[in-house]
């Protein structure tokens, strides 16, 4: 790996990982013309460019026929990908849906050359007796969460977020990237959730609109490619369920049980999902229904109220 001044027009560019748009350059000609290049692109002996497209879009744009590049004499494919999801990965403009499409192509990568560091690896390793297991290598979400100083949870969200998508539809993944690129509009994860959830039908009908939207130069509202993703209200669900399991175990409420109308499926999904609960405040008034059943219905009203 040695530095040198390459000219601009010997350098060939192939598929890049993630699509700029040239007004892009702008702002980093600006900073070239008033402090120089401070990171050289990079190329391999072919004068292929690994990384630095829009450093080098921006040379061109200002006129300059020449530009410094670290050159790597020897490369194999797999290194000349990672030299350009890590430049892509510092960028902080990338979306968490680029980010995951980024992290999914280096964790591929990253076990390749570290086979020792998948999960069931790592899992044998562990059951053995302690004097006989190996020092193994990070699994990929706590290496690159130490390096993206975040919580290896965070790398796992993005990295399923994206493959979820791409299981579903490869095209559909290709175009939210696109999208994103060309309206710098970037999708939430909630809007990447909702996503997931859709049909195939549902599917098709926002991927074409996408295109569209796309190949027009249109900015379409993600509320119309994907409908409103505000949290449903599931209070009433969550209430009747916990009201449900309270009162099967009470002999004395057993009756009411019959009366609670509720799909307990889709409340056990929803409580899955939330943090609340009404335990307390059932359990409260229930023991009202109970003061009054065997005291009279006037001696509940002498009971302090709870404030829910």
């Amino acid at each position: 790996m040695q530095t040198e001044i390459v000219k601009t027009e010997k350098i060939k560019i192939g598929v890049r990982l993630l699509e700029r748009e040239n007004k892009d350059i702008g702002f980093i000609a600006e900073s070239i013309k008033d402090n120089g290049l401070i990171n050289p692109i990079a190329i391999d002996a072919e004068y292929n460019l690994i990384s630095g497209y829009l450093r080098l879009e921006a040379f061109k744009s200002l006129g300059y026929q020449t530009i410094p590049c670290v050159v790597y004499s020897s490369c194999d494919e797999d290194k000349k990908l990672l030299l350009q999801i890590d430049e892509n990965l510092a960028r902080k403009d990338i979306s968490p849906f680029q980010k995951g499409n980024l992290l999914s192509e280096r964790k591929k990568i990253y076990e390749i050359l570290f086979p020792d560091s998948v999960k069931a690896v790592k899992s044998a390793n562990n059951a053995k007796k302690k004097e006989d297991r190996k020092d193994l290598p990070l699994v990929f979400n706590d290496y690159i969460a130490k390096e993206m100083n975040c919580d290896p949870k965070t790398v796992d969200n993005y990295i399923k977020r994206y493959e979820k998508v791409v299981g579903m539809d490869k095209a559909v993944a290709d175009n939210l990237i696109t999208y994103e690129n060309r309206t710098k509009r970037n999708f939430k994860g909630v809007e990447i959730d909702k996503i997931i959830e859709m049909s195939i039908e549902e599917i098709q009908s926002m991927s074409e609109k996408l295109e569209e939207a796309v190949h027009n130069n249109i900015k379409i509202e993600v509320k119309d490619l994907i409908g409103d993703t505000k949290k449903k209200d599931n209070t009433d669900l969550i209430f009747k369920l916990e009201l449900l399991e309270i009162v099967s175990k009470s002999v004395q409420f057993n009756g009411l049980k019959h009366k609670i109308q509720i799909d307990t499926t889709k409340a056990k999904e929803a409580k899955k999902h939330s943090k609340k609960s009404y335990k307390k405040q059932i359990q409260y008034l229930l023991g009202l229904i109970s003061d009054s059943t065997q005291l009279g219905a006037n001696s509940a009203n002498n009971i302090p109220p709870l404030n829910i």
